[in-house]
């Protein structure tokens, strides 16, 4: 009866008190809502596990009872049979039945190994997760998103005696990606002690993360703007063809990385180093589509586990090999040097570069570098254990480089190359041509010869091929347009004829009257003349008398030394400033400085200002700055500034829309007078007019009246070897035709190689 008595009595309490205990569950269990939510908030995650149930939060027991576990699933996986219990429930030491190989126990060891090791593996199968994986979890999303700030609003609880849930919506701002906001649903359940507990899970970080899942930041690469012409890309991005083995199926890994290796064109033991890899596909090696060929196919058939597969990998290629070489230059991989010199130039905020990274090692390449280079994109995925993909949490995408648009007239350079191809011969002949429209500016056509193909560099150049540039002693890196100044010769004249108009040292008319003897002349009335005579060429029916207009058709060294001498080093020196000569002319890539006089301690002797009259002495200047000074005679005065780039380019579904363009530059304005070009310019018409006995009447273009001149500047000790120029402009033209060329040789000092240049004018200028 007593018992029946407290029996009643107990469920009548307990009626009681359920409600009592409810109410304040209920109670409880917003706070811990608002808890978590707030750890999360403040990045206090040891707050945040100590709310998780102890089926999810893993200790240092349910750690070793996994580990027996995994253990225990490896041994029957690879043995067939179920490990015996042992005696001793804290010990790993499992009971191994009897029979059991070493080999079969070393396999159980590896999967072991590899199993105990994934903690996505653990976390799928267990479904718990220990402190230091929550923590570093959180931390590596958070930081790999760069997550700022967190934000939430509770929107909704259900009540419930024993289980609740809310409804609560998250914002992680993120200084990159914007904010990303998430629906959650977060559940609590009431342990036997009377305190809440979360039912934690990755879908607590994004709603489609589940157990095992893991979020992977995936590159999305830029494509490196290209570099084009008016028809056709001179530097193009090729989708490489990977070189793939399968690990597995390659039993002798010498010897078949000793084939592919010869196959490819790569080092033996580089590629056995990559055959040893635990992956159970390895790239070997990228080969490009013309590589690709049926040979290498076949061969690579022949031996089991290697494939050829296209690749998303792109490499830059040059389609038309040497053309523009030195201009364009090449791209390759950068070095561990280049990396850190190009971070150490990036400003802040740019990204870095990093290995494995494609950037241009010389030319506009190198020059237009930052345009060019693309800025990568990335993709945060939530990845499935299985590798699968279960959504895109957000992305960032490419932006690919911007083109690079040059001036060239594709159909000039391809002629200008036909020309070089089918005009210069032997082995110690050079050249370098300019073909430019003097008013604006813009190079239509270019060349350096001998040059080299960039394709070479950007795949690797091998050590013969290398040496065989290195050994030619017509240095084939070395772009003779800018990166090397030679001795004008004749080609001054004119401006020094526009001087003495100028700075009224001479007339048109004026005739020389000093003493020639056999054409030789020795300099009296300027001081005292130590050097010898100075002498002018021989001519054929020479026209008479020697005024500045015969002077010019014959290239007379004896008028213009005694032009120079007139004018006196100060003003000489002073114009030849004003034409430019006393810095390098602006362009898009470095040109190295002209010269006038080195300097000395004692006074110029004058014998040196009588050679700069018809420009041999100390002068110096590259071909390319050459031709702007002459620009100033089509122009109206003005020393242009070169420029091959017409601007650059983005592109926009299959249209290219320009973002920058160049503009017309002048670099040094007004050097020459309307009255100077006006007399000198007709004088020059003369030069190359077949009718007159001028030093360029060789060229004899049809199509338009051309003013031009020639000059020849000997050079070394044992003066065999000569600098021939030309420079040509059209006349009476719009802006439109408007072209100038200017050519310098360096050849052998033999009458042979005289044609060489007005072969190749006439095909520029007509």
């Amino acid at each position: 009866m007593n018992r029946l008595l407290s029996a009643v009595l107990a469920l009548v309490l307990l009626a009681v008190l359920l409600p009592l205990a409810g109410c304040d569950a209920a109670a409880s269990a917003d706070a811990v809502f608002t808890q978590y939510l707030d750890c999360l908030v403040a990045g206090d995650y040891s707050g945040m596990f100590a709310m998780l149930t102890p089926r999810v939060a893993r200790d240092e027991t349910d750690a070793l009872n996994i580990e027996k576990d995994v253990y225990a699933t490896a041994f029957y996986e690879v043995c067939g049979t179920r490990l015996e219990e042992s005696d001793d429930s804290a010990s790993l030491e499992p009971q191994i039945p009897p029979g059991t190989t070493a080999e079969q126990l070393a396999a159980v060891q590896a999967l072991y190994d590899e199993r105990i090791g994934d903690s996505l593996y653990l976390q799928t199968v267990y479904q718990s997760i220990p402190y230091d994986e929550f923590e570093a979890k959180h931390t590596a999303i958070f930081d790999a998103l760069g997550v700022t700030d967190i934000a939430y609003s509770l929107n909704s609880v259900t009540d419930g005696v024993y289980l609740r849930s809310a409804a609560y919506t998250l914002t992680y701002h993120t200084a990159r990606y914007g904010d990303l906001t998430y629906d959650f649903l977060i559940s609590l359940q009431l342990s036997s002690a009377g305190e809440w507990q979360l039912a934690w899970s990755p879908s607590l970080i994004f709603p489609d993360m589940t157990w095992g899942d893991a979020v992977r930041s995936v590159k999305l690469p830029a494509q490196r703007g290209e570099i084009i012409m008016s028809s056709g890309v001179v530097a193009q991005n090729v989708a490489m063809y990977a070189i793939t083995a399968e690990t597995a199926a390659i039993s002798d890994k010498a010897a078949a990385a000793a084939l592919v290796a010869e196959l490819i064109g790569q080092d033996a033991d580089s590629v056995a180093r990559r055959l040893d890899s635990s992956a159970d596909v390895v790239t070997i090696g990228y080969l490009y589509p013309d590589e690709v060929t049926s040979y290498v196919r076949g061969a690579l058939d022949t031996i089991p586990g290697f494939s050829i597969v296209e690749s998303t990998q792109t490499m830059r290629y040059y389609p038309f090999g040497e053309m523009l070489a030195h201009l364009v230059g090449y791209a390759g991989y950068a070095s561990a040097e280049e990396i850190e010199e190009l971070n150490a130039e990036l400003d802040e905020g740019e990204p870095l570069y990093s290995e494995g990274d494609v950037i241009g090692k010389s030319g506009l390449e190198r020059t237009y570098e930052s345009e060019l280079r693309g800025v990568d994109g990335n993709r945060f995925i939530i990845l499935r254990y299985d590798g699968s993909i279960a959504s895109v949490i957000c992305e960032e995408p490419a932006q690919d480089g911007l083109d690079v648009k040059l001036t060239i007239d594709y159909d000039l350079q391809a002629r200008l190359e036909e020309v070089l191809d089918n005009t210069l011969y032997g082995e110690n002949t050079s050249c370098a041509v300019v073909v430019m429209n003097p008013v604006t500016g813009e190079l239509l056509a270019t060349a350096s010869t001998p040059t080299y193909d960039p394709n070479l560099f950007a795949r690797g150049i091998s050590q013969e091929d290398y040496e065989a540039y290195t050994s030619d002693k017509r240095a084939p890196f070395l772009c003779k347009l800018t990166a090397s100044a030679y001795p004008p010769g004749s080609i001054i004249k004119p401006f020094i004829a526009a001087e003495a108009l100028m700075d009224d040292v001479l007339s048109t008319d004026y005739v020389f009257s000093g003493t020639i003897s056999d054409d030789y002349w020795t300099p009296t009335g300027f001081g005292t003349w130590v050097s010898p005579p100075i002498k002018r060429a021989q001519v054929n029916n020479r026209e008479t008398p020697l005024n500045m207009r015969n002077a010019l058709l014959h290239s007379d060294n004896i008028y213009f030394a005694y032009a120079a001498l007139r004018i006196g080093e100060a003003r000489l020196t002073a114009f030849l400033e004003s034409l430019s000569m006393d810095e390098a002319i602006p362009f898009e890539l470095s040109v190295a400085e002209p010269n006038i006089l080195n300097e000395r301690e004692s006074d110029t002797p004058i014998s040196l200002i009588a050679d700069m009259g018809y420009g041999q002495g100390e002068l110096l200047v590259t071909p390319l700055q050459m031709a702007c000074m002459y620009s100033a005679f089509a122009n109206g005065g003005d020393v242009i500034v070169p420029r091959i780039v017409e601007g650059l380019y983005a592109e926009e579904g299959l249209l290219s829309a320009p973002v920058s363009l160049t503009e017309r530059a002048v670099h040094r304005e007004g050097v020459l007078s309307q009255y100077a070009i006006a007399k000198i310019v007709p004088m020059l018409e003369d030069v190359v007019n077949p009718a007159y006995n001028g030093t360029g009447r060789p060229l004899r273009v049809s199509t338009y009246t051309i003013a031009g001149k020639t000059g020849t500047a000997e050079i070394g000790a044992t003066k065999t070897r000569v600098i021939s120029w030309f420079a040509g402009f059209r006349t009476g033209v719009d802006e439109e035709d408007a072209r100038l060329v200017l050519i310098m040789l360096d050849v052998d000092n033999e009458d042979q190689y005289n044609a060489f240049k007005f072969q190749i004018a006439r095909e520029m200028l007509e």
